[in-house]
């Protein structure tokens, strides 16, 4: 590759899809496409002697900026080991590298009637081992979880370069794998995840979907528990937020988008339906700027959260959401031309009612980057101890470095 075709190359691997402006962003020295474990385990280890640090990248979807280099450093992208080890079909196990996406093994697994369940919307393109460094989510999570819930053994190289072999090939266990829980969701500041063992289940026979409008959040609430209250827990319960219906229907009204294995009364098909999976390209049109939240929260203070979008959003700034209402988990979005005065109230008045309701301000994304300033205050508590833990190991603090809080 010519030296002006490398500068290019290592631009685009510089970005991920975070849409927010990170103005810390560095051009990685390298881009490092490691192949197997002995691949990782020599990157990592003649990084730690040069004290280079490493970016870790599954496919560059993160939305919150979980692998942009702050640094001058190396991108290490694990899309080549992107294969199926091994699959037990009576066992209901799959054991996959860590580049592959859920859409290429659920295919694989079309034909023996399995699937990987809990995996996010983005899973056509987003990796695996992205996946579960991020504790990422889904459209189906209030019936399946989360794929994280489906680790039953974790492949990882270490900060310092070692080999760690987490859990088992078995559904169940009682003993040896706490350390799972470290490495899920921690954005690839302790360690590699290359390799991860998955539980599978059938896929179901028969689905049907259904579209429901309502007036106002109360409306919204009672028809939930009527669903819960016969004794149905849905596959997938999305909604769409009145201001974003009224923005592209010109109806003022709440849509939700059910999914079960059970018949029920209601719209089969309409227009929102194929207009949900659009929705975050959209809005990142209507305005210069978007901003988006993945946060989660117990539903019963739904009619406040709604209450605030109403009193917050003005001409120049739009506030809309769309979500995974079943799990409390909506994706709001903050459209604006300027970064003002007015847009930085809106954003904290959001977080601090997150943090009022004992909510989360990611339920689906990580905090990545683009959340560091909120997630360091949320998780004051626990900054010294995941420090600690970062320090055992990572203690050179390699991996992804100035991503961490």
């Amino acid at each position: 590759m010519k030296r002006e075709d490398r500068k290019i190359y290592n631009l685009i691997y510089s970005y991920d899809s975070t849409v927010s402006s990170i103005p810390e962003r560095k051009i990685p020295l390298q881009v490092i496409f490691p192949e197997c474990e002995e691949d990782i385990v020599e990157i990592v280890k003649d990084s730690n002697k040069k004290g280079i640090p490493l970016y870790i990248r599954g496919s560059g979807s993160s939305v919150v900026g979980n692998s942009v280099p702050v640094e001058k450093g190396i991108i290490v992208s694990l899309e080549k080991m992107d294969k199926i080890k091994s699959l037990s079909r009576v066992g209901r196990l799959i054991t996959v590298e860590a580049g592959i996406t859920v859409e290429k093994a659920n295919r694989y697994l079309k034909k023996y009637n399995l699937f990987i369940p809990g995996y996010p919307a983005s899973y056509k393109f987003s990796s695996v081992g992205g996946n579960l460094a991020s504790n990422s989510s889904g459209l189906l999570g209030i019936r399946y979880g989360i794929l994280a819930d489906y680790v039953k053994k974790l492949r990882i190289v270490t900060g310092s370069g070692e080999l760690l072999e987490i859990g088992y090939n078995a559904q169940r266990s009682s003993i040896g794998d706490v350390l799972k829980g470290l490495f899920l969701g921690s954005f690839g500041k302790y360690g590699i995840i290359y390799e991860a063992t998955l539980g599978l289940l059938p896929i179901e026979k028969k689905v049907y979907e259904y579209t429901y409008q309502f007036d106002t959040p109360d409306t919204v609430l009672r028809f939930i528990n009527e669903i819960y209250g016969k004794g149905i827990l849905p596959i997938k319960m999305e909604i769409i937020g009145n201001t974003i219906s009224d923005l592209i229907l010109n109806r003022n009204e709440y849509y939700m988008i059910i999914m079960t294995d059970k018949r029920l009364k209601g719209v089969k098909k309409v227009e929102i339906v194929n207009i949900r999976t659009q929705l975050s390209p959209i809005l990142s049109s209507i305005r210069k700027h978007k901003f988006s939240i993945d946060l989660s929260i117990d539903l019963q203070y739904f009619n406040e959260f709604n209450e605030l979008i109403e009193k917050k959003k003005d001409e120049n700034i739009f506030i809309g959401y769309y979500g995974h209402i079943g799990d409390g988990l909506f994706h709001l979005n903050i459209c604006f031309d300027k970064e003002t005065d007015k847009v930085r109230e809106v954003k904290n008045s959001i977080f601090d009612f997150v943090e009022k309701v004992n909510g989360v301000i990611s339920g689906e994304h990580g905090y990545g980057y683009t959340k560091r300033t909120w997630a360091k205050k949320e998780l004051a508590a626990n900054i010294k101890y995941l420090r600690r833990i970062k320090g055992i190991f990572d203690p050179n603090n390699i991996l992804n470095r100035g991503l961490d809080l």
